[in-house]
């Protein structure tokens, strides 16, 4: 075996002849112990093969992990072998696998090669990698013979005529089509697009001009607006610079860590916003979306969290040009044991999961019929979640040999190092969802092999009702006027977010009050009272003056800052009682989370939020004892003694929030610039810590002359 590359034969490598010929000779071994296993295989001179990650193979003795990771330092299965003993090794035979990894190689390929792939993927009965890969070929030469040969003359004219990139006339229109705002013109290019190609029906074309419209990159906190009536919550979104509204993308859902927190234990410990942080610059890179939920409940595997979830990942897939068949989950900690509580549930959407550094596993045999991999990963030392629940799930994974890869790595503690988020994206970048195909193959599942667009699905009342009917056709009538308007501040959420445009251009007095109903009514959810609270500032209209100012006094802290700002924008010297009793309202709720000298980060975090709005607000109404409110405010949340939890991997740094909120404070006394301001500003002064000391000596130094 000295000096040979186990590279030289892979499926998709060397002499087609000769890797065919040792890919049959091992058929029955494979098809026995199940293709789709992620592994090589040590075929030895005597005995039965092993099928295991290989490291090493030069010299004396061969190297591997029978867990199937190749990051080095594991210990976990990690073996060594004689190299007499081996009679020859055969790396990850299976087909489809071996394709996209000589495909990833040949991003910057040349036709010739492209052409090869697709033979050697045709010899193996691949019809659609095939396809792909001669496709990938007239790309780089739409003249080269051998890859129209190889399509034939009935699907290359179908190629020819649906690929922008093959019909530059095509692709020109397609383009226009994203970039024009007048339907009207959008309608005329429908009908020329659709002359050249019938690939492209309205609804695709309307879902991707309504999706070149939103944000690339990072989006924190953003609002659920699909089925917002039966869940509410927000998700932090990337969309990676690559991003192609007209071509299918891959999108990782991710759970983040954490648990129950707060006084109380109602409130959720961890969010998507900690979360985007493990997975950014991989999806960058690798050209993958990435939605993050902060889960509604803590832990994920409740009821609320279910449909939550089930809402993001369609609102997703309706904003986005999304693969259904490249649709993957992962998640770390809590979020790890979510992975394992979604990943067997909902396997006919996953294409792959990656439960880290978490446990629960549960649905072996699930997984295992719909072909789903598993990346497995947990640090050798975690000391916050025992490492023997996922040590037991990869030996179960190994015994019924499934599609799996488990990375127990030393000295990693409860982290997720950057090795393993290497892996787990290459591991994701290799595999599609397997799916049945037709009634007499039911429940049999085969792995798919071209992409399949989210913005072909059928158009919904759900959707419709979201973000308006794909359709260039007007719209049915709504019955107009404000009970029409009044419909999605009602259903929260992003819709609720997009109504108050439309109820603060009503400016009128009837229109107030109907807000103003919805605001006092406190069985309402949280974002609809918030958001009409946000209208009613817009309107200005005094009629709403009564409702914001009871609102103010709201227990709910989310709601009661939307009032102060709303109320901060219509002067009225009655204000400023709703005001004094408002903060007392509020700092009242801040000592009820006290426990003594200790308060949890998530109900210390929510008050200085909160805080924030209302500082806002005082500054930007002024007037008499307004630097005495904001004093109160500053001495009882930000100068008193309290000790609130850091816990790094869940992103709670409480010395990050009392620098943001003591900024937030400065900016309202160099806004006021009272005197009676002093006293609050020398203690600010003397605050290294706070990050304001600079700012506060300066103020106290232009008020005293």
């Amino acid at each position: 075996m000295a000096g040979r590359r186990r590279e030289d034969r892979c499926p998709f490598r060397g002499s087609p002849r000769g890797t065919l010929l040792g890919f049959l000779g091992l058929l029955p071994f494979l098809l026995a112990a199940g293709l789709h296993a992620q592994a090589d295989l040590i075929v030895l001179k005597k005995g039965r093969p092993i099928r295991a990650r290989v490291w090493e193979q030069e010299g004396e003795e061969v190297v591997f992990n029978v867990y199937r990771t190749g990051i080095r330092r594991v210990v976990h299965g990690t073996k060594r072998l004689p190299a007499r003993k081996v009679k020859r090794i055969v790396p990850d035979p299976d087909p489809h696998r071996s394709f996209w990894r000589r495909a990833a190689e040949l991003a910057e390929g040349s036709a010739e090669e492209w052409v090869t792939l697709g033979l050697e993927a045709r010899r193996h009965k691949l019809k659609g990698l095939a396809r792909h890969a001669f496709v990938e070929a007239l790309h780089r030469d739409p003249e080269n013979e051998a890859a129209r040969r190889a399509l034939g003359a009935g699907v290359l004219k179908g190629v020819l005529a649906g690929d922008p990139v093959l019909d530059p006339a095509l692709g020109r229109k397609l383009r226009a089509y994203l970039q024009e705002e007048d339907a009207g013109v959008r309608a005329t290019l429908l009908k020329e697009i659709q002359s050249l190609s019938g690939d492209w029906p309205e609804r695709y074309l309307e879902r991707a001009f309504r999706s070149a419209r939103e944000k690339k990159g990072r989006t924190d906190d953003r609002i659920l607006t699909l089925r917002s009536r039966e869940s509410k919550g927000v998700y932090t979104l990337f969309v990676p610079d690559s991003y192609d509204p007209l071509k299918p993308t891959p999108l990782l859902l991710a759970l983040h860590g954490g648990g129950r927190g707060g006084k109380d234990g109602r409130k959720v410990v961890g969010s998507g916003r900690s979360a985007m942080n493990f997975y950014e610059q991989g999806a960058a890179r690798h050209g993958t979306i990435v939605v993050c939920p902060t889960a509604v409940v803590a832990p994920w595997d409740q009821k609320e969290n279910h449909v939550f979830v089930q809402a993001v990942l369609d609102e997703i897939r309706l904003l986005f040009n999304v693969d259904e068949n490249r649709i993957y989950l992962t998640g770390h900690s809590m979020g790890g044991f979510g992975a394992w509580a979604f990943g067997p549930r909902y396997a006919h959407v996953f294409a792959a999961i990656a439960p880290m550094s978490g446990g629960g596993a549960r649905g072996f045999q699930r997984l295992k019929t719909t072909l789903t991999g598993v990346y497995l990963y947990h640090g050798a030392d975690d000391p916050v979640v025992s490492v023997s629940g996922d040590r037991a799930a990869a030996e179960t994974m190994l015994k019924n040999d499934m599609d799996f890869v488990y990375a127990e790595v030393p000295d990693a503690g409860h982290g997720f190092p950057r090795e393993v988020a290497a892996e787990m994206w290459e591991f994701f970048s290799l595999r599609r969802l397997a799916v049945t195909r037709g009634h007499k193959e039911k429940g049999r599942f085969r792995i798919s092999e071209e992409p399949l667009s989210s913005f072909r699905a059928r158009i919904t009342k759900d959707e419709v009702r979201a973000f308006g009917a794909p359709r260039l056709k007007p719209a049915a009538a709504s019955g107009g006027g404000l009970k029409s308007l009044l419909q999605d501040p009602l259903a929260g959420g992003g819709r609720a977010e997009k109504a108050v445009a439309g109820l603060a251009a009503l400016k009128s007095r009837a229109a107030a009050l109907a807000v103003a109903r919805i605001l006092a009514n406190g069985k309402h959810a949280q974002d609809t009272r918030r958001f009409a609270a946000r209208a009613l500032g817009l309107m200005g209209e005094k009629a709403g003056l009564k409702a914001l100012r009871r609102a103010a006094l709201d227990r709910d802290l989310v709601v009661q800052a939307a009032a102060f700002e709303a109320l901060a924008r219509m002067p009225d010297p009655a204000n400023a009682a709703a005001f004094k009793k408002g903060v007392r309202v509020l700092l009242r709720s801040f000592e009820g989370k006290r426990s003594g000298r200790r308060m949890t980060y998530p109900d210390f975090e929510a008050h200085l939020q909160a805080a924030s709005s209302v500082v806002r607000a005082l500054a930007a109404h002024g007037g008499a004892g307004v630097p005495e409110l904001l004093a109160s405010i500053a001495t009882a949340m930000l100068l008193s003694p309290l000790e609130v939890p850091r816990l790094e991997r869940a992103g709670h740094d409480p010395d990050r929030l009392r620098r943001r909120f003591a900024s937030v404070l400065m900016d309202a006394l160099e806004n006021l610039r009272a005197p009676a301001s002093a006293s609050l500003l020398r203690q600010l002064s003397r605050r290294e810590d706070l990050g304001v000391q600079d700012r506060a000596a300066r103020l106290l130094q232009d008020l005293s002359t």
